[in-house]
């Protein structure tokens, strides 16, 4: 297994956000998180979830970063308190299950606030074009799939200007490759 870590400057452990919990989530995918004056130091671990089992309720906009990165590791996934990812941006359950879908994993909404993918894939399109949905979690989520997709493309890339205006310089900086292009 290669190694990997990445250095995340001037993040501390404590935080009132919901999100902050992404550390103890991430942990069954894989991701060690290490804290000290500096910042934080993720590091690759032994992924230990078989299947992600999580309810989204008290962090709901954890939701699409997980959802994609359970499908680039393969991992099935059983997610509910999800209902009000209807109600954001975009819906983002349909914007998930559409995208996704591009790539080759085939999710579905079982009833309200559930998502799940039992591991089923489907063909993809030569060039993959991932929609936006004028929603900037939606271009956040599906960029690390361009590690796995060297084909794919994310539509409307300013999205991310609502939330994280450096967004795709810092991931530049981290070592991605962009292809830039207002619209494919």
């Amino acid at each position: 297994m290669p190694e990997a870590e990445v250095r995340l400057k001037g993040l501390k452990k404590e935080s009132m956000q919901g999100d902050a919990n992404i550390l103890n989530l991430f942990s069954d995918l894989g991701v060690k998180t290490t804290f000290d004056n500096e910042g934080v130091l993720l590091t690759k671990k032994k992924v230990t979830a078989q299947k992600f089992f999580h309810n989204f309720i008290n962090e709901p906009d954890l939701a699409q970063t997980f959802t994609v990165a359970c499908c680039l590791l393969d991992i099935p996934f059983f997610f509910s308190g999800l209902q009000t990812l209807k109600i954001k941006e975009t819906d983002r359950i349909f914007a998930l299950i559409t995208e996704l879908e591009k790539l080759g994993y085939v999710l579905r909404e079982t009833e309200n606030g559930i998502l799940e993918w039992d591991g089923k894939r489907c063909l993809t399109d030569e060039t993959i074009v991932i929609e936006t949905y004028d929603d900037h979690r939606m271009a956040m989520a599906f960029s690390p799939a361009s590690i796995v997709f060297k084909n794919m493309y994310i539509n409307h890339p300013d999205v991310v200007t609502k939330s994280y205006p450096s967004f795709w310089k810092d991931l530049q900086q981290g070592g991605f490759k962009l292809n830039e292009t207002d619209n494919f």
